[in-house]
């Protein structure tokens, strides 16, 4: 996400990156700007590389 925000390639320049959780809940990534935009992610782990293709 850092890499992709420094590229300009997100819908918007982010703000701040980091993760939320609760006792019921986890959200791997949030990242969000000062208009209140926000992105969520779920982190998932392979042994070998994948493409922009799958992030979507």
């Amino acid at each position: 996400m850092k890499n992709l925000n420094r590229k300009n390639v997100l819908p918007f320049k982010v703000r701040s990156i980091g993760r939320w959780w609760n006792n019921k809940e986890e959200i791997d990534i949030v990242a969000y700007d000062d208009q209140q935009s926000f992105i969520f992610g779920e982190c998932k782990w392979k042994n070998k590389s994948v493409g922009l293709n799958e992030l979507s």
